[in-house]
């Protein structure tokens, strides 16, 4: 409705602290990545709750309404290392990003990285608007945690498994997911 409100994927600002929303199920059933790692079309596809997506999106408009976040991208196909990538495509030239992921309840990093569960958005926001961010998700019963910094070293570090100058990640993007994997993790898919 108002078009000044209108928010991208990139990342805007140096100093940004990057927050994800929502629960990172690491499910990967169903997922081009489970195939390609293990050559079969197997597991259930993500989890979808209407009620959650719901409450995640209403969220994420109103932190975008009261001028929160500076970027806002919704985690699917590939996964939250994707939707962090797509964020530093969408930014300009210099930016990139730190990240830190954990591996979760799933003790699977790659999980972590490459599941496609439903209900996530990336987030970029002024460190000074953080506190309200993460208490609004919580009045919404909505997880929300740091999971890096916007920096402007013109690279992806995603802890201590990726690490890559923004074109060489481009490269891996545009190549698909086989050489995204070989080209993020080392490992030939």
């Amino acid at each position: 409705e108002e078009p000044s409100k209108i928010m991208s994927s990139g990342f805007k600002a140096v100093g940004d602290i990057v927050i994800l929303l929502g629960d990172n199920k690491c499910e990967v059933g169903g997922s081009e990545y489970l195939y390609l790692r293990s050559g079969r079309i197997a597991g259930d596809a993500p989890s979808l709750d209407l009620e959650t997506e719901k409450r995640l999106q209403d969220l994420c408009r109103a932190l975008i309404s009261e001028d929160l976040v500076s970027s806002a991208h919704d985690v699917s196909q590939g996964g939250l290392s994707v939707a962090i990538c797509e964020s530093v495509f969408g930014a300009q030239p210099g930016i990139g990003a730190d990240i830190q992921v954990d591996k979760g309840d799933s003790n699977r990093l790659d999980f972590q990285l490459f599941g496609e569960s439903q209900s996530m958005i990336v987030i970029s926001a002024h460190r000074g608007n953080v506190f309200r961010v993460l208490e609004q998700a919580k009045q919404r019963n909505i997880q929300a945690k740091e999971i890096g910094v916007v920096n402007d070293e013109d690279s992806i570090r995603i802890g201590s498994l990726i690490n890559l100058r923004r074109v060489q990640a481009g490269r891996a993007y545009e190549g698909g997911i086989p050489d995204g994997i070989e080209e993020l993790t080392g490992v030939e898919v």
